[in-house]
């Protein structure tokens, strides 16, 4: 409503010749992005045509890595994941994760926090600053070129100048650390609207503020850094945090450490070079440029497991041959904890088990199966109780569990 009063000022006002159609044209047609300014990874993301979409940059991608690479002095910075390539082979020169450090003091980082490649300095009551090529920077700023990277894209996608967005940040962040971050978004030439909550956005992504009655709702946040929990109460269309916590060194990047000490010890079993500790300061720029590239292959093997569908598999009756199917695999599972033959008969007693019915062999005739009594849901026949439990069933299953 506000907007639309505004609107309808500078357009008496052009129409009465106080005022322009450039000023007129600028204000209905400012375009508003929101950004997810993570500890690993960002994004813009903006709304056209009422459906909200994440923008991608030139490269086709719509993730941006949180990582800053200054080449030189004079040199303007590499963002994104240009920057990500040469983080392994000069590490002092890359800065990431400058989101852990954003509006805090040196007395509020513990020692597990400054172990990083680049130098972190910070006093017990001074800021955080990283040095870099003689010069000290706060991660305000290094957070700061993160979004002007992405004012860029956004600016591309939408071929306008874009000033105005909405910043979100963890349930957990102080004063200190959101006015920290709505500095980096002026430094990069935003007008930060508003600060919102991680898990408030998360909600309202999915529509939880049109819930009609009060209710509490739990959000997890498994990021590039943290891994979070919130719980969130919603009345009258408003969320409110009432809790939240979770564990600042568990998210995405430990997982692919995990993947590059697995991959880092494969190769030194079959005799390849020992690649092991980057702390040790003793390899050469091959092996860096190898540990480079495992890290790259790690995190795309991660992405591929997770999004990867399951693999198909052909499994044989009596007269017909089919492809596994989400209904087979789910008969599967049901086996699970059976003999290695996964004989029906066996898995119908016991599931019949598990939901209170007596299950009762009749002659040959029923050719093994089972007749099942309960108080609540009588079976007729074994049949209908395989219907209603196993949708496709065989008498011999090669489906992996």
């Amino acid at each position: 409503m506000k907007t639309g009063k505004c609107v309808r000022r500078a357009r008496q006002s052009w129409q009465h010749g106080s005022g322009n159609a450039e000023a007129l044209a600028a204000m209905v047609m400012s375009r508003i992005v929101g950004i997810d300014l993570g500890t690993t990874n960002s994004l813009v993301a903006t709304v056209d045509s009422g459906i909200p979409l994440v923008i991608a940059d030139a490269e086709g991608q719509r993730l941006t890595p949180s990582v800053v690479h200054f080449p030189a002095p004079a040199a303007d910075p590499v963002v994104g994941h240009a920057a990500n390539r040469v983080r392994v082979l000069k590490p002092a020169e890359t800065v990431y994760s400058a989101k852990r450090f954003i509006g805090r003091r040196g007395s509020e980082i513990s020692q597990e926090e400054m172990l990083v490649t680049y130098p972190v300095k910070g006093a017990a009551t001074g800021a955080v600053t990283i040095d870099i090529h003689g010069r000290e920077y706060a991660p305000e700023e290094i957070s700061a070129e993160v979004l002007k990277k992405l004012k860029r894209d956004a600016e591309a996608f939408i071929g306008e100048p874009v000033t105005r967005a909405v910043i979100t940040v963890p349930a957990y962040f102080n004063d200190a650390q959101r006015n920290a971050t709505k500095t980096a978004g002026e430094l990069a030439g935003f007008t930060v609207e508003r600060i919102v909550n991680e898990p408030t956005a998360a909600a309202l992504a999915y529509g939880l503020d049109r819930l009609r009655e009060r209710s509490r709702i739990a959000v997890y946040d498994l990021g590039g850094g943290t891994f979070d929990l919130s719980i969130l109460e919603l009345h009258d269309g408003v969320f409110h945090v009432l809790a939240t916590n979770g564990n600042t060194r568990l998210g995405g990047d430990d997982l692919d450490k995990r993947v590059i000490d697995f991959l880092v010890e494969k190769i030194k079993a079959a005799g390849g070079p020992d690649v092991a500790t980057a702390e040790r300061g003793t390899r050469n720029a091959e092996q860096l440029a190898m540990l480079s590239r495992i890290r790259e292959a790690a995190e795309q093997a991660k992405i591929k497991l997770s999004t990867a569908r399951w693999p198909t598999r052909s499994w044989s009756r009596k007269t017909s041959t089919r492809s596994s199917s989400s209904e087979d695999r789910r008969a599967c599972r049901w086996f699970a904890g059976s003999s290695p033959s996964c004989s029906p008969v066996l898995n119908w007693r016991s599931r019949a088990a598990r939901f209170g019915a007596t299950p009762i062999t009749t002659n040959q005739k029923a050719r093994g199966s089972t007749l099942l009594k309960t108080r609540t849901k009588p079976w007729r026949s074994a049949r209908r109780f395989r219907r209603r439990f196993f949708p496709v069933v065989s008498r011999t299953c090669c489906c992996s569990m």
